[in-house]
């Protein structure tokens, strides 16, 4: 249950995450559309003002009277003026019928009307500008400002049209895009709702396949971008488009998706290395955290072992204590047979030594019952601590008919090397454990060999018994919480041995041969600088 627990709650992280990162790419998406929309309607604006100051232009000349006078041969000269001024390279006059009445320039004759819808916009008193006209290829195409003519009446009379070719609007797109902060890979272009291209980098080529354009949601009501395929290299582009007034035009940005995610990245790093700094606190948070909880629990656990180890001790060290107090009450008796005489220097000796012993007994019972305390690291001689081990558990195994040896046949000078940083209690205690197992596991007149070397520069205490030895399966799970092969047993002791030793830098290994042997080798690093 409390693994599904977990499971649960790692999925609910994960899609809370995903849920955020999902709503967070939404924003900045959402902010890169607003920014190509407000872009669209920087170039727009420009275009509509210079658009718009050429109508305003042509509506003061539509009422200059010799214009209206409707009258070829006095229209002829204000035109001219009107098409040199203003970079128009024809002007012509239609009445309501869309018949010609006079042009300017006869060599760029232009006899008809073209683009009826905008014409007839005119014929209710609105300036308006048409669609692409093309009508001797697309070096000659154009657009036509139109203003209407009106009467005495306020009535239309006639239309004023005004010929302005499309190289001139790609112009004016050039400076708007040098001035804009577009992508190297962003372009500018203009439609009409005929979803002819009136300015485009790549006009030539989009000419001749006009007829696969697919660009109709431009002209959609309630839209102002799309996804859509180039109809040249068919690559995905985000197209955010504006209309351009008195025309049927949309200004539109292309920008390459890749870009468009190139960007969203750029505008995302900020917060991203932020948020990789929230979670990376969070999670040293949650580890410390998690690590003070694993310590106490080992602390605990610990503390727990060392009671079930103190009384399963107590027997044994009521055995030891009894054995050097009677040796010391009898040589007290023999003393006091003759009081009258000093007593001999040997017994004095003997009894010593048996309260000395008995001393260490109860110093070592005390150190195992005392509750834990945080590791304080300091020198710790490791021949001292087994030989102070081994002597604690020689009671338990000598109930046993164990042989417990220890192999010391180090000088006084090589011992210095058997050195290192640690708690000294908890590394007694690391041993009592596995001397503890080690008894259990052997059959009366079984043999147990505790020995102490170096291997590859760090400090090895084997501990080899010829017990029942263990499964293959049993070693895998070895040190695992609340694992253990024994009926009344906690599953907490070899954990926390496995635990200590990793605090001090080493680890332990086991090797097992079932029904023959089992050896345990706690391998710890070692300073031969230390001195004490």
């Amino acid at each position: 249950m409390e693994k599904f627990a977990k499971i649960l709650l790692i999925a609910a992280s994960l899609l809370i995450l995903v849920g955020i990162m999902r709503n967070y790419a939404i924003t900045q998406y959402d902010r890169i559309i607003l920014d190509k929309r407000n872009q669209a309607t920087v170039i727009a604006h420009y275009i509509e003002l210079n658009l718009d100051n050429r109508l305003t232009a042509l509506a003061m000349v539509a009422n200059d009277p010799d214009i209206r006078s409707l009258k070829p041969d006095k229209m002829a000269d204000e035109l001219k003026r009107t098409v040199n001024k203003l970079g128009f390279f024809n002007a012509v006059v239609f009445d309501r019928n869309g018949n010609f009445i006079t042009e300017a320039i006869p060599e760029f004759h232009i006899g008809k009307v073209y683009d009826q819808d905008s014409f007839n916009k005119v014929l209710l008193g609105t300036p308006t500008i048409s669609n692409r006209i093309v009508y001797n290829g697309l070096d000659t195409a154009y657009v036509s400002l139109r203003v209407p003519l009106f009467d005495e009446n306020g009535q239309v009379k006639a239309v004023l049209v005004a010929g302005m070719p499309i190289s001139q609007i790609a112009d004016m797109v050039n400076q708007t895009m040098k001035k804009s902060l577009l992508g190297a890979e962003e372009y500018v272009f203009i439609i009409d709702n005929n979803l002819n291209y009136i300015a485009h980098p790549r006009l030539q080529e989009l000419y001749l396949k006009e007829e696969d354009n697919a660009h109709g949601s431009f002209f959609q009501d309630n839209i102002d971008h799309s996804i859509e395929a180039s109809v040249l290299d068919h690559t995905e582009k985000l197209y955010t488009f504006t209309n351009i007034e008195h025309a049927n035009w949309r200004v539109v940005i292309a920008t390459p998706l890749a870009s468009l995610y190139g960007s969203m990245f750029k505008r995302s790093l900020n917060d991203l290395v932020i948020f990789t700094l929230l979670v990376i606190i969070i999670g040293l948070c949650y580890r410390v955290l998690k690590q003070r909880q694993a310590e106490k629990l080992a602390l605990e656990s610990l503390q727990m072992e060392r009671l079930s180890c103190a009384s399963q001790m107590a027997a044994s060290i009521a055995h030891e204590v009894r054995n050097p107090l009677t040796s010391i009450k009898g040589f007290i008796q023999l003393i006091m047979r003759k009081p009258d005489r000093p007593a001999p220097p040997s017994y004095l000796e003997v009894i010593a030594a048996e309260i000395e012993r008995i001393e260490k007994l109860v110093t070592e019972f005390q150190l195992l019952a005392r509750p834990i305390k945080p590791a304080i690291f300091r020198p710790v001689n490791m021949v001292r601590v087994v030989k102070d081990v081994v002597m604690l558990m020689e009671g338990q195994a000598f109930n046993k008919k164990i042989e417990l040896t220890f192999e010391d046949q180090l000088d006084n000078h090589l011992s210095a090397i058997f050195h290192t940083q640690g708690d000294q209690a908890q590394l007694k205690q690391v041993f009592i454990n596995l001397l503890r197992n080690a008894i259990e596991a052997v059959d009366e007149a079984g043999r147990i060999n505790v020995n102490l070397t170096l291997r590859d520069s760090m400090i090895a205490v084997t501990i080899k018994d010829n017990g029942m030895g263990m499964p293959q399966e049993v070693l895998l799970k070895l040190g695992t919480p609340f694992y253990t092969t024994k009926t009344n047993g906690t599953g907490l002791g070899l954990s926390v041995c496995f635990n200590i030793i990793e605090s001090h830098g080493g680890k332990i290994e086991v090797t097992s041969q079932e029904g023959r042997e089992t050896t345990f080798t706690v391998l710890l690093p070692y300073n031969p600088r230390i001195t004490f």
